[in-house]
């Protein structure tokens, strides 16, 4: 998996891609990590700092869906169906925002065109993913939902 992380400095941004690699035990407790590699490959030279905390915390609970979790929302489920891999997400607010929104892009290889998603989220810092009070779909190019 490929993570890329900034720092935001007075004077600048910093940052790296980082590669991470993992080895996973399964067993009857559940899966136990055995090893973690982590490299920096390559510099972020992306000028300007992108909070990534919110978009990270709505993965997690698009990956908590799909995986049908209890803390996932079977909506989300639903609506994305087929069309997994890739996602991207984008939510531009400040880290422990309560309330924000998010765009979600997801598609799959057998897809002409991804689809999008505007989520409503709420989201307290203690719970395991923000909790969805509404998901609109986008229609692709209007930039509004039908």
């Amino acid at each position: 998996m490929l993570v890329s992380y900034q720092a935001e400095r007075p004077e600048s941004v910093q940052g790296a891609i980082i590669r991470y690699e993992t080895r996973l035990s399964h067993g009857a407790e559940g899966a136990r990590f055995l090893a973690l590699d982590k490299t920096p490959i390559l510099p972020d030279a992306h000028p300007a700092f992108e909070p990534s905390w919110a978009a990270n915390r709505v993965l997690a609970l698009v990956h908590a869906s799909l995986a049908d979790l209890a803390c996932g929302d079977p909506r989300l489920r639903e609506v994305l169906s087929a069309a997994v891999a890739p996602m991207q997400v984008r939510a531009d607010v400040v880290e422990g925002s309560v309330h924000y929104q998010a765009l979600l892009n997801s598609s799959a290889p057998n897809m002409a065109a991804g689809r999008s998603f505007l989520l409503d989220l709420e989201d307290v810092a203690e719970a395991t993913v923000p909790r969805m009070r509404r998901i609109a779909y986008l229609e692709v190019g209007s930039g509004t939902a039908p």
